[in-house]
C-alpha cells in the first residue's frame, strides 16, 4: 500500500501531516510508476476519471482506505540524513565551497550580516521550506517592511540571503543513481518562484542543443553536476535527487547560477521525466499545473473541451488530462513532435 506523501518537507522539517496537499497530486503516482500497487486514499475518484486512466495507461488503477506500508514521494526512513540532504543548508554551503552561487549569496544567522544597498532587490529564504515558501522579496531601502519577519525566522534557523536577480531560465537535473544516469530539464516558474510546470525532450541530446543554444557553457556544467553527485553522495545519498539551476541576466550578460538547491526526494521534474513515455522519440513534452478553472463542472465536460486535441496513442501527440475534478489544481502534460507543434497545443489551451 503506497501513500503519496507530498506533505514530505511538512513531515520531515516540522512533523506535521497534510492529507489535503497529497490528495491534490497523489493521481500522480498513477502515471508515473510503471508497477503499481493499490494506493492508500481515502478519496473517492470519479468513475469516468478512472475509467480514463485506465484506457490511457492500459493498467489497473486501484485505492484502498486502509493505513500505507510505504511513503513514495519521501522515504522518511533516516530524518536526520533526509533533513541534512533536503536542506538548502546543506546546497547553499557547497555552492558557496564550490563557486557554484552568486558572488553575493550567504547564510546569515542575525540581521547585522545583512549589507543591503537602497535601490537593489534582495531576497531572504527559509532553508527549510519547498521552493516558492518562506521568503521575502524587498528592496534594500525597504528593509523595515520585513524586519520583524527577518528577527522571528532568526530565532529559529538561520537564513539564505541573495540578490534577486532577474531569472531567464530555470533548469533541473535529476540524479538517478540506482541507474547511474542524470537528465535534464526545462523548469517553469512564476515571479513568486511558484513551480508552473516542465519541458523535457525524449531525446536528452536535444535538450544539451537547447541548452548549448542558451549560452550555457556545457562541459562546466556537466562537471558541476558530477561535483554535486559525488558530494551528495559523500554524504548518504542513495536515492535518486534533483539539483536546481538557473540562468540569469545580470546587467548586459547571461550568468549561470549552478546550484540553487537540491531536494532529496521525487519532484516534479522526475515527474515529468517519468512522462517522455508518452513523446515520440524525437518529441518535446510540457508537463503544466494551474489553478482549477471556474468552468470546470466535471471531468467528463472538462474533456470534451480538449476532444480535437486529446492525446493519440497512435500519433504520440496530443493533450493528456492528467488531473480528476474536484481538486484546487489541474494537471496536463502536452506531446507534441516538435517547438512549434508544442507551441500550438499551448496556444489552443490558452484561449479554451
Amino acid at each position: 500500500m503506497i501513500r503519496a506523501n507530498f506533505d514530505y518537507e511538512f513531515e520531515l522539517f516540522h512533523n506535521q501531516k497534510n492529507d489535503s496537499i497529497n490528495k491534490q497530486f497523489e493521481y500522480l503516482y498513477w502515471w508515473t510508476e510503471n508497477k503499481l500497487d493499490p494506493l492508500s486514499t481515502k478519496t473517492i475518484y470519479a468513475e469516468e476519471y478512472l475509467d480514463y486512466i485506465t484506457e490511457c495507461l492500459q493498467k489497473v488503477i486501484s485505492t484502498s482506505p486502509a493505513p500505507y506500508q510505504q511513503n513514495w514521494w519521501g522515504d522518511l526512513n533516516d530524518l536526520k540524513l533526509e533533513r541534512l540532504l533536503n536542506s538548502k543548508l546543506t546546497s547553499t554551503q557547497f555552492a558557496l565551497q564550490e563557486n557554484l552561487a552568486h558572488p553575493l549569496t550567504k547564510i546569515i544567522t542575525n540581521q547585522n550580516e545583512i549589507n543591503l544597498l537602497d535601490d537593489e532587490m534582495y531576497v531572504l529564504k527559509n532553508p527549510y521550506l519547498m521552493s516558492g515558501k518562506g521568503f521575502m522579496r524587498f528592496v534594500g531601502k525597504e528593509y523595515d517592511r520585513i524586519k520583524n519577519w527577518a528577527e522571528k525566522e532568526l530565532k529559529n534557523n538561520p537564513l539564505i540571503f541573495e540578490p534577486w536577480v532577474k531569472k531567464l531560465y530555470d533548469i533541473g537535473t535529476y540524479i538517478f543513481l540506482d541507474e547511474k544516469k542524470m537528465e535534464s530539464y526545462f523548469n517553469l516558474s512564476n515571479e513568486q518562484g511558484n513551480y508552473k510546470g516542465t519541458v523535457v525532450y525524449a531525446d536528452h541530446n536535444l535538450f544539451f542543443e537547447d541548452l548549448e543554444e542558451r549560452g550555457v557553457n556545457l562541459d562546466f556544467y556537466l562537471e558541476s553536476l558530477n561535483r554535486i553527485q559525488n558530494y551528495y553522495v559523500s554524504l548518504g545519498a542513495t536515492k535518486g535527487f534533483s539539483v536546481d539551476s538557473f540562468i540569469y541576466q545580470e546587467k548586459q550578460s547571461a550568468k549561470m547560477y549552478y546550484l540553487s538547491e537540491v531536494n532529496y526526494r521525487k519532484t516534479m521534474g522526475w515527474v515529468s521525466l517519468k512522462l517522455k513515455k508518452f513523446l515520440d522519440i524525437n518529441g518535446v513534452g510540457q508537463f503544466l499545473i494551474m489553478k482549477r478553472p471556474k468552468e470546470y463542472k466535471n471531468f467528463i465536460e472538462y474533456k470534451q473541451c480538449f476532444e480535437s486535441v486529446l492525446y493519440s496513442r497512435e500519433k504520440k501527440k496530443g493533450v493528456l488530462l492528467l488531473s480528476p475534478e474536484n481538486h484546487n489544481f489541474v494537471t496536463f502534460f502536452v506531446a507534441a513532435h516538435s517547438k512549434e507543434e508544442l507551441d500550438n497545443y499551448l496556444f489552443f489551451m490558452a484561449n479554451l
